[in-house]
């Protein structure tokens, strides 16, 4: 594991400057987190995460190594970060877990990140209407029209959630169709948990229903499927299995026909009645 090196307080508001002037240089990517929340009282996880991630340009670290940096300066104590979105979502040379890093020359376990550049935008950048979005008072109606609720599983916003009553809910910004651009017909509010488990490959109803799947999940590891006997063209019920033949590797120099036993016929008799 790489010793991530402390980051001082001073220098948080120099490296998101930074960060936030190479953003606008980067071709199709809108994206500028903000360091604070709207009251100004606290950091913000996204910009702050950000922050960690550019003071350790081009080095592999973990999510464990994240949320202790978040938790030093306040943040993370209900929601925990969620940087995956930084790379095909956002935009960034971010690598993310099966991504191979060429300056370590091997790809990254789960749990693992690393920004690479800030100088070009990630290689694998989806189309551009991902660029597109929502702005946060629409969003935060959004919300509202939806009870602060999950659309999906119905967690309320900054309360247990149902599933896993461990971890608080967040809600963030979910396509009703991924293809299409995030906009307000296009957007349901969805929490974390939720998100994590859907992302890219369903289509949702305005009520959060399952419309149709996009892109099927890939098995992690071969199916060992039991063969069956098929059933009978004219009945439902399965043939009957054959046994194999037996033959023998020993080759006979006899003819089959005279090992077999030769029957006497009988005279046909009349019977009387």
């Amino acid at each position: 594991m790489v010793v991530v090196e402390p980051i001082k307080a001073s220098d948080i508001e120099r490296i998101h400057q930074t960060v936030c002037t190479k953003l606008k240089r980067l071709p199709g990517v809108t994206w500028s987190p903000s360091l604070r929340t709207r009251d100004r009282q606290s950091y913000a996880i996204t910009g702050l995460s950000l922050v960690f991630f550019a003071a350790n340009l081009r080095r592999i670290v973990t999510k464990q190594q994240l949320v202790v940096f978040l938790r030093r300066h306040g943040c993370c104590d209900i929601n925990a970060p969620n940087p995956r979105h930084f790379g095909m979502q956002n935009g960034l040379f971010f690598l993310v877990k099966d991504s191979y890093h060429p300056l370590a020359k091997r790809t990254l376990r789960p749990g693992e990140y690393c920004l690479y550049s800030l100088g070009k935008p990630h290689p694998a950048r989806p189309a551009a209407h991902r660029s597109v979005q929502l702005p946060s008072d629409t969003f935060e109606a959004l919300k509202s029209a939806y009870g602060h609720r999950c659309a999906v599983c119905g967690s309320k916003e900054k309360e247990p959630h149902l599933k896993n009553p461990t971890i608080h809910t967040r809600l963030e910004k979910g396509h009703m169709d991924p293809t299409q651009p995030l906009v307000k017909q296009n957007c349901i509010p969805i929490c974390t948990l939720c998100n994590q488990v859907y992302k890219n490959r369903f289509s949702f109803s305005a009520r959060g229903f399952v419309v149709r799947e996009l892109l099927p999940a890939k098995p992690s590891a071969p199916l060992l499927v039991r063969r069956r006997r098929q059933p009978c063209p004219a009945t439902s019920q399965p043939a009957p299995l054959r046994p194999k033949p037996i033959i023998s590797k020993k080759k006979s120099s006899k003819n089959v026909s005279s090992t077999l036993p030769r029957l006497r016929m009988l005279p046909h008799r009349r019977v009387r009645g």
